[in-house]
């Protein structure tokens, strides 16, 4: 499942969560390599890390803000100076649980594959996380790690980084 992302604005995300996001991806791997994403709820948008960033060096000005996601469409409406994360639509989906305010996932070689490939999440695998995580808050997909929880902190926690 690929999407289009339009762009509202090309400007750096000015989002008070943005400083929490950029701590908590340099908390994660080892400091050199740490591919991943990282999204937050805010209100009924989304705070999420850009296409093919590294986590451990994340900076303010690698994560974009999505403003809505359009699944019949396959079309994103973006904030911010990079392309989202092809686990956007994945990311997009797991706020419609009011519990979830924040996920953290960290790609293992199957993703760094699709990244490589330019493709997202196909909606099975979509499908299939969203059932996963309904008795548990960090699920195995696909190779990756996913967590949630109702905060960032609470996600890292899932997966055993705090």
């Amino acid at each position: 499942m690929t999407f289009e992302a339009f762009f509202l604005s090309r400007e750096p995300v000015c989002n008070p969560v943005v400083a929490e996001v950029v701590a908590a991806g340099r908390h994660l791997g080892d400091g050199i390599r740490c591919p991943g994403t990282i999204s937050v709820r805010y209100g009924n948008r989304m705070l999420i890390t850009g296409q093919g960033v590294n986590l451990c060096r994340l900076e303010p000005e690698d994560l974009v803000e999505v403003a809505d996601y359009d699944p019949v469409r396959q079309t994103v409406m973006v904030i911010g100076p990079r392309q989202p994360s092809l686990s956007t639509p994945l990311h997009w989906f797991l706020y419609r649980r009011p519990d979830v305010h924040a996920a953290v996932q960290t790609h293992g070689e199957t993703a760094a594959l699709r990244e490589d490939q330019q493709e997202a999440y196909p909606m099975e695998m979509v499908m299939e996380a969203l059932r996963g995580l309904r008795d548990s808050a960090m699920i195995n997909l696909g190779g990756d790690r996913l967590a949630v929880g109702p905060s960032l902190e609470n996600a890292l926690e899932e997966l055993g980084c705090k």
